[in-house]
């Protein structure tokens, strides 16, 4: 599935996922990373990509708001730790499919107790 997002494409299968716990098992958060096709190679430059990169939105769940936080991101293809945060949050339009997908994906935190 994917939704036409201010000119690039947000696939709804993320590059990667993580979830924090506490100390007495209750979950804190999870997050995971969507990634954005870019429609052009003018589309990578107004990004601000090198060629090592992709961009994704990063989506986390809090379990204890209830509430989605996202950004955009660029993550290094060799190494996924290395990342940074783009400031193209602006120009990128319609996030509420990425806040469903993310309300969905959260079940996966089973697999980080």
């Amino acid at each position: 599935m994917k939704q036409v997002v201010g000119g690039a494409r947000v696939t709804s299968n993320f590059i990667k996922h993580y979830g924090v716990m506490n100390n007495y098992g209750q979950n804190i958060y999870y997050t995971a990373y969507y990634p954005i096709t870019l429609e052009t190679y003018m589309d990578t430059l107004y990004i601000n990509l090198v060629s090592s990169e992709v961009a994704a939105v990063e989506a986390t769940y809090d379990f204890r708001t209830n509430k989605v936080s996202t950004s955009i991101v660029a993550i290094n293809t060799k190494d996924y730790v290395n990342m940074r945060y783009l400031n193209t949050q602006a120009e990128i339009k319609d996030f509420n499919r990425v806040d469903s997908w993310i309300r969905q994906d959260k079940i996966n935190i089973k697999y980080f107790k």
